[in-house]
This record gives C-alpha cells, structure tokens and sequence, in this order.
C-alpha cells in the first residue's frame, strides 16, 4: 500500500512541475538557510565548553569607579587571585595569563613565526584548564623558568612532528623556551587560545609586581587575567559575599588613595563571549546580531512554510474532483491523508537533500566572503537531523490545516471542482493574510539588514579627527632596539621620493593604551582620573592631518617638550572639566601644550576615549608611513628593503591604517552581509509563495476577466485590476511593519555612543522593493491572463 502511495504522489509531482519547483525551491532555500543560521548560532553559544570544569571556572574582572569615569578593566593587579584563594575557602584552584602586548616573535629551527595570544601561565594552569596533553605531564610542564607548553598545531607547524619536547625555542630575540609539553589543539570556539604558554616564572618579577608599587597597588594594576576555579559543592556567591571584607583587608588602602570605588566583576567562562568588552580584553562576539539571525531563521522557516500552504492550497484546487473521484471509488480519509502527506514527506526529502548540498557547496564561499573562522560552525548530522524533526513537526501542522477543509468535504462537491466550493472558502483570506505576514516579515529583514549597513558605513566615514588614507603601520616588534636605529630607519625613508612623510607613535586606533592617574581638585576635594596615553614625535600631528583646536604641536628643539608637555584631545578636556582656555595651563605639573580637535582613537561603539599624548620616541610600536603615489608595490619594497637594512632578523610586518580602523568593525560588516544574504532569499521565497497564490486566484477569477475583455477592457486594465490588489498587501505590510522595524532599530542603536538617526525614507524604499518584486514575479501570470481568448475564459467553469 505504502508503494501505491508513492507512486500515484510521485506522478502527481512529476505531472504538477510548477507546483513541485516552487515547493522545493523554496523549502531548500529556507532549510540551507535556517540550518545555516542555527549552526552559527549555535557556535557561537558553545565558546568555552571545551574542558570538563568549564561549568566551575570564572574570569575576574573589575570596575574602578572614578568621579565621572568609571572603567572596567579585563586586566587586574598580580595579586589578587592568589590571595583570594588563600582567603575565601569557596575557590579550590587560580590560575593567571600575563599576556604580551603584542605579537611574539617565535624562532624555531631557523624559521621565523608571529604569534598572537601568547601568554605566561602559572604552573596551575592545567588544574583550573584540564588540557589534554599528548606528550609531556601537567605536573612537569611549567614549574620552573624557560619552559614553554605548545599546542600539537604549533609544534607541526614550527618543528614539522607533534612530539616536541625538549625542542628549543627563541623568543623576542632574548628569550631561549624549551618545550616541556604538546597538548591536543583547542577548538576555535574559545576566547583564550592558550596555544603558547609560559612559565610564569620566566616572566621578570619587576614585571610582574612592579618595584615602588604599593602593596595595595599591586591587586588593582591591571597585567593579567584571572581566573578561579569554585569546588565542586561551592557557589560563586560565597565568592562574592566574601570579597568585601577581602576588599578591606587587601585593596582598600589604594582606593581611599584614588578615591575610588572597586566593584568585582566575576564572569562564568562560558558567557565571557558575549559580555560587553572591557579595557584589555580580547574580541568577542555580539549578543545582538545572534538575535537577529535567530529572528531572520525564524522568519524564513514561516516564510517557507505559509508558501507550502499557498502553494498546496493553489494545486488542491484542481485535484477537488480526482479526491472526489477517489472518495467515491472507497477511499477513506485516512488514504487521502496518506496519500497527500507522502507527496509532503518527498517534498520535505528532496529539499532537505537539496539544501544540504547548497549548504555544503556555498560554505566555503561565506567563509571567503564573509569573514573567514567566524562562520566556522561544527555541522553535525545530530543537528541536522534535530532541526529536520523540528522542521517536519511544522510542516505536518501546516499541512494539516491546508488539507483538513477538502478532504472533509463531501464527495459530489469535490466532484463539482470549485463550483462546488462554499462562498467563505472561496475568500482565500488565509493565503492573502499569509502573502501579508511573509510581506512584513521580509520588509523587517530588508529594513534590519538596510539600517545595519547604513550605521556600518556611518562608522566608517565618521569624523575621528585624522586621515586614515595612504598610511602604511610598520611594526617595531622586538624590545630593546636602540633607539638610533628608529630614527636612522626613518630617515631612510623619508629620502625616497615615494614616502611624503614618516612619524612614530606607541599605538594604533584601536589597541589598548596605557593609561596615567591626574589628581584634580573637584568641588573642593582632590580627585584621580584615569586618562589613556599615547607616546608619538613631533612629525605624527602633521602626518595624521589633525587638527589643534588651539595650542602648538611639540617642538623637538624645545628640551621642556618631551619632559613636560602633553597634548590632550577633546574628549580629555571635557573629562578633566578643565575649561575653553587651555594655553599655558599645567596639570600635575605637566604643561598643556594644545588640544586636538576630535581625535577619537577607540571604536565609536563608546564614547571618544580621554588621550593625552607626550613627546617621545620609544623602542617599540609603530612607524606609520605617508605614502606620496598610488605606486603601492614600489612604495612598499621600499620600506620593506629599508626596513631590512636595519632590521634584519627581525620579521617585516606592516598594515594600512584604514584596513586597522575598519577591523574595529568587521564584525558588524560581516554581519551586516550575512543578514543581507538572508534577506534576499526572504524576498525570493515569499514570491515563491506569492507566485502560487497569484496562480490560484487569477484561475478563479478567469470568467471575470474574460466577461471585462468583452466589455471592452485594455489588457494594461487587466493587468492593473489584477495588480491593485497586490499592491494593497504591500501597503498593509509596511504598515505593520513601521512600529516593529522602529523598536527594533532603537534596541541595537542602542548599542553604539555615535549613530545614524532612524532613516525613515527606508521604508517607502522597502515597500517599493517589495512591490517591485512582487510585481516581477507575477507579471508573467497576469499577462498570460490578460492574452486570454475571452471565448475560453467565459466558458471556463
């Protein structure tokens, strides 16, 4: 029997071409896409499960409340997670990360490595971070200075073999590592690599703890990160119920010296993903965009599924008379419900096989196009399966409720074909409110995915007080070059007639700064507040072409000027409340030399950051570029050559400072494309839908066309009857929209200190896409409508 039904649904299909395209056209699109957008989600909701203990471990953090500043730091003072251990008898095992500032310089077999995320590690690492190590022990691994634990990628990558241990490794130039131990690759999904680790007693203590610090100093400073390790029947609110008095105890002496608040801020590894970013800390994802694809999946799995009603609804309006047929002939409802629900099943197969090899065929091509490891997301056949049950649950429930009114109809009516249709079923009011709810779903989209992109350009054609263009950072990596050679390779440069200008500074837009206390009086009382700082010479105002509000530049001729001159952007002045007049004015015996108008160094995600920038030329940052002709190459293996003349055992890296200020965003611009990709194919798929329905009411509505021709009807008549109608459902469907695509515009806005204002003229933009749309996909049907012989038409029922 079941063989029967197979048949007689897989002729249907095959006799019914249009209806089976559409249906599992736009079922292939909106399960590749749903699955899509699942898999992503999912990765990006799995980060930091990777070790057993991930449900006991947390990251300390910590807020310094300052008279009108308040920062949160990722970093904090050396002491603070090994006393506390001490202390508060909740945390079994601590563990910290010192991380570089920079890029590491890795020498390995007379090869040479950059490295990112590398960090010195306490021996106790491996008890808070249950590593599996290939070779090597835990208890062995980073005990005492010079030992160094790799992960098996890196120790292939660096010696060509995963056993490693005892290999040597150089670092910085300074630093000879032997490897102690090789450890099974982490997953992508996590926010701290640890790929490369140090002892941490390799670290100079001076570093670590630095020398004239206070005792109490030393727990608010930030240099690493933290993190704790709860038993196994403990909570992390004893943790927090104990700090105050360990606060008392350990801190309190250097907060009454700043007069400052301390608030601890304990974040479970898990969620540190998605916490709002903190001074020092590393990228992390966007809470906000995981709910708009979720949104977006959403929509396009009821888009796809109010098209198969509209769809199926269309296709049993000419199969009324074959079930009547089949009725009369003994069939009972239960063999048409098997007989219509296996043409379901092989529709639901065809297109999950179909979306399958689209999602499989396209995801290298998202991860080129769109950002490369973000999009990495671990397909399982699990998931796959789970979300095709999920997926099948709502199609059985859409299909019962596009059946249940023809086959519970009486035979001779079925055998009457539409004729023998009610008036009320004739209406068609749930495909038309359905074309209107997949019409306002994707005008949300179109809207969304529009607003994004609008702030996205906004941020990156925003007024930050400098040019960004033809400036090439080169990085000055190791420490303890002499400074001679900084300023030798400059002026080497600036001989060649394709270099304009070269100036150094300690920092690139973006990078986290070092920062410096200034004791003010505020209403009476001294106050400190925390500004970031940015070390450059006297070439790099005019190379950035900022702007001084008032004020000089520094002169190198003046020997005050690197001694105690300090040039503070706006954003400065306005925090320090240091008034319009500036010239001659001293902070903290330290003379205020002039003000830069603007000068914003951090995402627009926040507000401008308070910089004050002195005069100095250091050992280590970057020497940015001019560059004076489009010539790139040329202009390149110049700097390059000249780079390798004084620094020839030390890799050449550079980047362009308008590819560094748009990295500050790549996650939005990403995303923004992602959402794009995902709103064209609600377009495509609601007119999928539109399509079918179109078809179903142009047939009822075949004598009426054909009695208006007869009475004289122009075809573009016919063609603008049938077409005032879709433009009603368009109309309706920005209506509904305004309020939803309004409240959820302000909601992510929200999330940025400098933003567009709400673009209203979006929205009769996204109504004429839509009607554009709707109009393309049906013109074929309504002209051949139009073309009709009247003398058919009038005789068609």
């Amino acid at each position: 029997m079941i063989r029967t039904y197979i048949s007689i649904a897989f002729k249907y299909l095959v006799r019914q071409p249009s209806y089976s395209v559409l249906s599992i056209l736009g079922f292939s699109l909106a399960f590749a896409s749903v699955f899509f957008i699942y898999s992503h989600v999912s990765y990006q909701y799995s980060f930091d499960k990777h070790v057993d203990t991930w449900d006991r471990v947390y990251r300390l953090s910590g807020a310094i409340n300052l008279p009108d500043n308040e920062n949160i730091h990722a970093l904090l003072g050396p002491r603070l997670s090994p006393v506390m251990k001490e202390e508060i008898p909740a945390i079994e095992q601590m563990t910290r990360l010192f991380p570089f500032e920079e890029k590491c310089i890795i020498q390995a077999d007379e090869q040479v490595f950059f490295e990112e995320q590398v960090y010195y590690a306490d021996s106790t690492v491996f008890e808070v971070f249950p590593l599996q190590f290939l070779y090597g022990t835990p208890r062995e691994a980073l005990v005492t200075a010079g030992q160094v634990v790799i992960a098996e990628s890196i120790a292939k990558k660096y010696f060509g073999t995963s056993d490693a241990i005892g290999k040597q490794l150089t670092l910085n130039n300074e630093k000879t590592l032997e490897v102690t131990g090789v450890t099974k690759d982490l997953p992508d999904n996590v926010h701290h690599k640890m790929h490369l680790l140090l002892s941490m007693k390799s670290l100079n203590p001076a570093v670590l703890e630095r020398i004239g610090l206070s005792d109490s100093e030393n727990y608010w400073r930030p240099s690493v990160y933290h993190f704790i390790l709860l038993g196994e029947q403990n909570s992390i609110e004893e943790v927090e119920a104990a700090f105050p008095a360990f606060y008392e105890k350990y801190m309190a002496e250097f907060g009454t010296f700043l007069k400052a608040d301390f608030k601890l801020i304990i974040t479970a590894l898990p969620d540190l993903h998605f916490t709002p970013h903190y001074s020092y800390d590393l990228a992390k994802g966007n809470r906000s965009y995981s709910y708009l694809l979720m949104a977006a999946g959403i929509f396009l799995l009821l888009i796809a599924l109010l098209n198969y009603i509209n769809l199926f609804s269309a296709s049993m309006a000419s199969r009324t008379r074959s079930l009547g047929i089949f009725k009369i002939n003994g069939a009972e409802r239960s063999h048409v419900y098997k007989l219509l629900i296996c043409e379901s099943l092989m529709v639901i197969i065809l297109s999950a096989g179909i979306a399958w090899f689209l999602l499989t065929g396209v995801q290298t091509w998202f991860m080129e196009q769109l950002g490369g490891a973000f999009l990495k997301s671990g397909f399982s056949t699990g998931s796959f399966l789970v979300l095709i049950l999920l997926i099948f649950v709502a199609l059985t429930l859409s299909f019962l409720l596009s059946v249940v009114s023809r086959v519970y109809g009486q035979p001779i009516l079925l055998l009457k074909g539409d004729a023998g249709q009610s008036k009320e079923r004739r209406r068609n009011g749930l495909g038309k409110g359905s074309i209107i709810f997949q019409f306002t779903l994707s005008v949300i989209l179109i809207i969304s995915s529009l607003l994004i992109t609008r702030q996205v350009q906004y941020l990156l054609k925003a007024d930050v007080g400098f040019n960004t263009d033809n400036i090439v950072q080169v990085k000055l990596h190791a420490e303890g070059l002499p400074l001679e050679k900084i300023l030798s390779f400059k002026q080497e440069l600036k001989k060649s007639p394709l270099i304009r200008e070269a100036a150094y500074s300690s920092n690139v837009p973006g990078e986290a700064m070092c920062t410096a206390h200034f004791k003010l009086d505020v209403d009476g009382q001294e106050a400190s507040k925390i500004v970031s700082l940015l070390a450059i010479d006297a070439d790099y105002i005019p190379l950035m072409q900022m702007e001084l509000r008032e004020g000089r530049n520094f002169d190198r001729d003046r020997p005050t000027d690197p001694q105690s001159g300090v040039i503070l952007n706006e954003a400065c002045i306005d925090f320090l409340g240091m008034g319009d007049t500036l010239t001659d004015k001293r902070i903290n015996n330290i003379e205020i030399l002039g003000v830069l108008k603007s000068g914003k160094y951090n995402s627009l995600y926040d507000n401008s950051r308070p910089v004050a920038l002195y005069f100095m030329t250091g050992n280590r940052g970057y020497m940015n570029v001019k560059l004076n002709t489009a010539d790139l190459p040329s202009a390149l293996e110049y700097i390059h050559k000249s780079y390798e003349t004084f620094f020839a055992n030390i890799p050449f890296e550079y980047s362009f400072l308008d590819q560094t200020v748009e990295e500050m965003y790549s996650n939005d611009i990403n995303q923004s494309k992602l959402l794009g990709v995902f709103t064209l194919l609600s377009i495509v798929i609601a007119n999928i839908g539109l399509f079918g329905l179109v078809a179903l009411l142009n047939r009822k509505r075949i004598r009426e066309i054909g009695i208006r021709k007869v009475n004289g009807a122009q075809k573009w008549q016919i063609v603008l009857l049938l077409g005032k109608q879709l433009m009603a459902w368009v109309a309706i469907a920005v209506v509904i929209a305004i309020p939803v695509t309004w409240y959820i515009s302000r909601l992510w806005l929200q999330n940025f200190a400098t933003k567009i204002s709400f673009p209203w003229w979006m929205i009769p933009l996204c109504g004429l896409i839509i009607l554009m749309s709707a109009l393309l996909t049906t013109s074929y049907i309504t002209l051949k409508a139009a073309n009709r012989n009247p003398a058919d038409t009038i005789r068609y029922e």
